[in-house]
């Protein structure tokens, strides 16, 4: 007997139907329209090889003259997961949170509950971070947890590390701040990328 039906095994999809069925009697029936990732799409250097496959809706945006005007027929692609996990299965992992400000303007606009105080504590109940530079900063690890059951760490990519070297000293010499992470205080500035991945690997939300 199912007693739930969900329609999407997307992020959100993936995240409610597993709340739902920590109830002991309620049985959920997710239904997606694609299948399982490719495997390829568990590898964050290869992320870009699933677009356009059976995981990808293939959608393209309206041509604008205001944006991809270097591209075939001058239309943009629009990346979304057909696939378990939707599109956690092959976005590019990237994880970021805002600033400050941007949740200071929700709550101004109306959204009382949207304040970063009142975010903050499930962003931090959701999260399980990885990354040495966050978790032993003294004040940035404050705002971030572990334990969650998202993993967020740097993608360990020791191949680009003397790439970056050279990035950082050719920008701090046209005096552009590089970071080790963003700030919710301030985004401006190079910074090396923090992603939702776990032990090498892209973390699907399904």
């Amino acid at each position: 007997c199912v007693g739930c039906v969900w329609w999407g095994c997307g992020a959100s999809g993936s995240v409610l139907a597993a709340k739902l069925s920590d109830e002991k009697n309620l049985n959920v029936l997710v239904l997606e329209a694609g299948g399982k990732p490719l495997m390829q799409s568990e590898i964050p250097g290869l992320w870009a090889n699933s677009i356009g496959t059976e995981m990808d809706w293939k959608y393209n945006a309206q041509e604008d003259k205001t944006f991809g005007q270097s591209l075939e027929n001058k239309r943009v692609k629009i990346i979304r997961g057909k696939c378990l996990g939707g599109t956690t299965a092959l976005n590019t992992m990237l994880y970021d949170r805002g600033i400050e400000s941007d949740y200071t303007k929700f709550e101004s606009a109306g959204l009382t509950k949207w304040s970063w105080e009142d975010v903050l504590k499930y962003y931090k109940r959701s999260e399980d971070c990885k990354f040495e530079k966050i978790t032993t900063h003294e004040t940035v690890s404050r705002s971030h947890s572990q334990g969650g059951k998202l993993c967020v760490d740097s993608f360990r990519n020791t191949r680009t590390v003397e790439i970056r070297q050279v990035y950082s000293k050719a920008l701090n010499a046209v005096n552009y701040d590089t970071l080790d992470f963003l700030s919710v205080k301030n985004h401006q500035g190079f910074v090396s990328s923090v992603a939702i991945v776990k032990n090498g690997l892209r973390v699907n939300a399904a």
